[in-house]
This record gives C-alpha cells, sequence and structure tokens, in this order.
C-alpha cells in the first residue's frame, strides 16, 4: 500500500501529513534511492533461467503442500 503511494506521490488519507513528509524526505535521500535499486534488482534477477519470482496462489490445505517440499 505504501508503495503505491510512493509512486503516485499523492498523501492517502490514511497517513498524517507529517508523517507523508517525512517519508517523502527519506524517500529522496541517495541512500533509499540505493536500497530501493538494490531491492528492485534483487526482484526482478533472473533466478538460474527461471525469470523474476512471482507469488502464486495455490489451492491446496497445507498438509498435502509437504509433498513439494
Amino acid at each position: 500500500m505504501i508503495s503505491h503511494a510512493k509512486s503516485g506521490g499523492e498523501k492517502p488519507d490514511w497517513i498524517l501529513s507529517d508523517y507523508w513528509t517525512i517519508m517523502q524526505r527519506h524517500w529522496a535521500t541517495e541512500k533509499a534511492k540505493g536500497t530501493s535499486e538494490k531491492a528492485r534488482a534483487s526482484r526482478m534477477s533472473d533466478r538460474n533461467g527461471l525469470g523474476p519470482h512471482s507469488h502464486e496462489r495455490v489451492h491446496a490445505p497445507f498438509s498435502e503442500l509437504k509433498m513439494f517440499w
């Protein structure tokens, strides 16, 4: 939810104005930008030909999922 607000640049109603200002200042720092870029590169990594990771919903009880491990 925060990431959508960050990329959209518009403060959501549920975030206090003071906090929004603090978050925007933080996101503008070189350290935060570097961390964000590093995390993005990690999420988009190739994983030995498998492509970027995506979450897939599995419709099975946990007891049945044990066979995949």
